[in-house]
């Protein structure tokens, strides 16, 4: 039997409950005497294990023990005062952190280097998912000038708690930054293999303002660190950051190019003609099925057969070409569901259906789309997971409580920071308070039987389940039948969770910057390619930023609010290319600002009264033969819900779609400004208002007689005008202008 200390509370404690033992009375002598002796007897028979020596153990058993207790380990130190009062001691096993800590007993423990053998005694804690120990009570310096364990070679994907606190390696690595020296803070870097990782360089580290190794392609080192449920590996100086030279191997994405109910098509790419495997499974520590190309090629393609529909499956490609191996990340796929696959659209507001192709919405009022989310609830057979950032309508709670009454297995998470007032008395399902003390848990989702395939769906946008969102503000929600999704969206629901049961348990929650790439991306939904992601960990925003780049005519954004360059970015280069661009957003920030000075067509809301609270994009809606997109979720085009928040995005490739956020977008739009005519069947201006140019784009190559006229009947432009050439209107009085194109009609804005 192994004893170990658990504090001096504990002893104390045991102490205190035998020396409160009764008193006999003090004219009984004898038994006195007795009574002190069994007092003594009892001290020593049951304080004695907080009162021996711990016994050692290894540091990944000790890893395994619970917070707050006691361990005693050997191990050698890894760092020193480069990471600050902290340090790394690792065996054969593992490695932990160890910080002297409030109450330490180890005066010295600072003074320690990489080399030398201690043992070590203290008390486990979590410090931001870091595990420590914390504070150390006392250690013994046993050698020193030891040698220090080798890094394990292990890709970022890999890594994770068991890990934690050795010293690792990552070879052919890219570091993702244009300066020539090292800095504080975060820095990204991407494998050969494609895969993501970060380093992490605290204030005051002596690597700071130290030139960056030239080359193409670095080793990195360092003790794994994690923060917030971040991996990160932690430098000891410029040493860990070695050049290399043998990094000939490259991989493409792994990408899923066909999916069926039974089959997936995966296909990659190398740089070279390359000999490849593919390994592929339900389980992603055992994928058994292996398909080996032996012949060396640059493009390879491969179709699995008999899988099960509505699936996780896994696959992981490594390549070869002779003396070199390079294996990819191990990324996870989704095969179609049987589900129908039919996605009904709400607004809590009326469109202007004049811009309709023949689609019209499920619902375009606060009834309509109160009413079928009650519906969904209602008609819930055997499980509800809800993901929501703030509640007060107390009809939605109303209805959860009759589902859970009626046997539905509730689960339900809301945001630490908002008041969910809907939620007061506590309903007798649990609820978990997500992300305490971190970034927004800022979902809106609810997921009704994941595991039924005719009765599983997904209810997602930008509406919180409260008075003011549904009721006070503008909104887009979605309804989607389809298990595949239910089911990806139940394991982003699971991970912060901590759990696959009723209850949730918060040791294994993860949120934020803790989440990571773990679920499907491209999904087949009865017929409609449809992506999705969930924020910060699967990269949303270069997501948005791909398909805002797609667009061929147009983009169209209504948003709360848009202060992330890189969409702004995005946004401003198709203005210059004389796209249809239009922006509409609630809060006026630098980045609204930047983009109205270029003359992006852009409106600020400024009806007090109701809110607009969409968070969609729109490329190409009005041009159905370019593939349109429409991009929605809970993500705000922010740093925020791309860098710290839980969010959810979906991109849905569809014509029919798009034509009904059109028809929403234009209904906004239209409150507004009337510029904007109907369009015609071959022609569209671009750029009205007119604040710095405009074009006009047609079908057919030849030149057509193009006239403008301000409001006084005078001609001031009259050219042989080609296709989606700019006209300049700096020198342009402003107005409302009547813009002729052969017999076209449009009405053209000059601000």
């Amino acid at each position: 039997m192994r004893l170990r200390r658990l504090g001096d509370s504990s002893f104390k404690r045991c102490v205190i409950s035998i020396t409160n033992l009764p008193r006999p009375h003090p004219f009984y002598p004898v038994l006195q005497i007795g009574t002190i002796f069994m007092r003594i007897f009892l001290l020593a028979l049951l304080c004695a294990p907080f009162l021996l020596p711990a016994q050692i153990i290894p540091i990944e058993e000790a890893r395994t023990y619970g917070l707050g207790e006691f361990v005693t380990v050997t191990g050698t130190v890894t760092t020193g005062s480069e990471l600050g009062g902290i340090r790394y001691v690792q065996d054969g096993t593992a490695g932990i952190a160890a910080f002297p800590g409030q109450g330490s007993n180890a005066p010295n423990f600072t003074d320690l280097e990489p080399g030398d053998s201690i043992r070590i005694s203290g008390q486990l804690k979590d410090f931001n998912g870091l595990l420590e120990i914390d504070p150390v009570t006392n250690f013994t310096l046993l050698a020193t000038d030891r040698s220090l364990p080798e890094p394990q070679e292990v890709s970022p994907d890999l890594w994770d708690d068991q890990l934690e606190g050795s010293l690792v390696q990552v070879t052919c690595v890219t570091l993702n930054t244009n300066d020539d020296v090292f800095d504080n803070g975060a820095l990204d870097f991407t494998t050969a293999a494609g895969v993501p990782g970060v380093v992490y360089i605290r204030n005051g580290h002596p690597i700071i303002d130290q030139p960056i190794p030239g080359g193409d392609a670095l080793r990195v080192s360092g003790v794994l660190g994690e923060f917030n449920g971040l991996y990160e590996i932690f430098p000891r100086g410029a040493q860990d950051f070695q050049p290399v030279t043998t990094c000939n191997l490259s991989i493409g994405e792994l990408v899923v190019t066909d999916i069926a109910p039974t089959t997936l098509t995966l296909n990659w790419t190398t740089n070279d003609p390359l000999t490849s495997t593919l390994r592929f499974g339900s389980d992603p520590d055992n994928l058994n099925q292996t398909f080996p190309f032996d012949t060396p090629a640059t493009d390879f393609s491969q179709t699995i057969t008999g899988l099960d529909p509505a699936t996780f499956y896994y696959a992981q490609v490594e390549v070869a070409d002779g003396n070199e191996t390079l294996t990819g990340p191990v990324r996870v796929f989704m095969t179609q569901s049987t589900s129908s696959g039919s996605i009904e659209v709400y607004f809590n507001s009326a469109v202007l259906t004049s811009f309709s192709n023949g689609s019209q919405p499920a619902g375009a009022s606060v009834s309509e789309t109160e009413a079928r989310l009650l519906q969904l609830i209602d008609e819930a057979q055997e499980t509800l997971d809800v993901a929501a950032y703030n509640t007060t309508r107390t009809s939605f709670v109303n209805a959860l409580k009759d589902a859970h009454d009626r046997g539905v297995r509730v689960r339900y998470m809301r945001d630490d920071e908002t008041g969910n007032q809907g939620l007061n008395p506590p309903p007798a399902f649990p609820v978990l308070i997500a992300s305490p003390g971190s970034p927004l848990m800022h979902h809106k989702f609810v997921v009704a039987d994941a595991d039924l395939p005719d009765a599983a769906y997904v209810w997602m946008g930008s509406m919180n389940f409260t008075n003011s969102n549904i009721a006070g503000s503008f909104n887009n929600s979605l309804l989607i039948q389809d298990q595949s999704l239910a089911r990806t969206y139940e394991h982003e629901f699971e991970e912060m969770w901590g759990s696959d049961g009723a209850q949730f348990d918060l040791t294994n929650a993860r949120f934020g910057a803790a989440k990571r790439d773990d679920t499907p991306h491209q999904f087949n939904i009865g017929g409609v390619p449809v992506e999705s992601y969930f924020s910060p960990s699967d990269g949303t925003t270069q997501q948005i930023e791909d398909a805002l780049r797609t667009a061929d005519e147009s983009i169209s954004a209504a948003l709360l609010l848009i202060t992330r360059d890189q969409l702004t970015d995005a946004l401003a280069d198709a203005h210059q290319q004389t796209l249809n661009v239009r922006v509409i957003v609630d809060d006026v920030t630098n980045d609204f600002q930047y983009l109205a000075g270029l003359g992006v067509p852009t409106i600020q809301w400024s009806d007090a009264g109701k809110f607009l609270h969409h968070k969609y994009g729109l490329v190409d809606a009005d041009a159905p033969d370019s593939d349109p997109v429409v991009i929605t979720g809970s993500h705000n085009w922010t740093n925020a819900a791309e860098n710290s928040n839980d969010e959810n995005t979906l991109l849905i490739y569809d014509a029919d779609i798009a034509n009904l956020f059109q028809q929403e977008f234009e209904a906004r739009w239209n409150l507004f400004t009337s510029t904007r005519d109907l369009p015609t069947d071959d022609a569209r201006l671009l750029g009205n208002p007119a604040r710095e140019r405009f074009a006009v784009r047609f079908s057919g190559g030849a030149t057509q007689p193009l006239e403008v006229i301000d409001a006084f009947g005078r001609s001031v432009l009259r050219l042989d005008y080609a296709s989606g050439t700019p006209v300049f209107v700096d020198d342009w009085a402003a107005g409302v202008y009547v813009l002729l194109l052969g017999e076209r009609r449009f009405r053209l804005v000059v601000p």
